[in-house]
């Protein structure tokens, strides 16, 4: 028979090891999104098909700040207008001379638009596309975003 003194002990020991687990954990977690926060990434959730067939309505995608001088035609962007505004993902189709204070007028256009937007999109800095990390509704039919040449320079 098992004393209670040994189950209580055994009990202490096994309630301090998930502690200790459950704080490396959570340290884990907070470590990755500081690195995160500090690697300029952001995930968005794409809300309408105009960048299908690479990125379907309804995926999930991850991005990171690049200054506009990193920029270039063919680049798959978020950003928005002013700050009040929406956010857009678009492929970018042309780059503007830069501004004085570094900013650049950059012409979008969905990969399943006929045209590009109506106007430009003035940034010093925007969200550069790097990955799907989940498809969305339309998993089968995405495809990489260099599989889009007619939109590449």
């Amino acid at each position: 028979m098992v004393g209670t003194a040994s189950v209580s002990r055994e009990l202490t020991r096994r309630g301090t090891v998930g502690w200790a687990l459950a704080c490396l954990c959570a340290g884990v977690v907070l470590g990755a999104l500081l690195l995160a926060h500090l690697l300029g990434l952001r995930v968005y959730v794409i809300t309408s098909g105009s960048m299908s067939p690479t990125v379907s309505e309804g995926a999930l995608i991850l991005t990171q700040r690049v200054d506009v001088s990193e920029l270039a035609i063919g680049d798959v962007v978020t950003t928005q207008r002013s700050p009040e505004s929406r956010t857009v993902t678009h492929r970018i189709v042309e780059i503007g001379e830069r501004e004085v204070g570094g900013a650049a007028a950059l012409r979008l256009q969905g990969d399943a638009n006929p045209a590009p937007d109506p106007a430009p999109y003035l940034v010093d800095s925007a969200q550069r596309y790097l990955f799907t990390v989940f498809a969305g509704a339309r998993q089968s039919e995405t495809t990489d975003s260099a599989s889009a040449p007619h939109l590449r320079n």
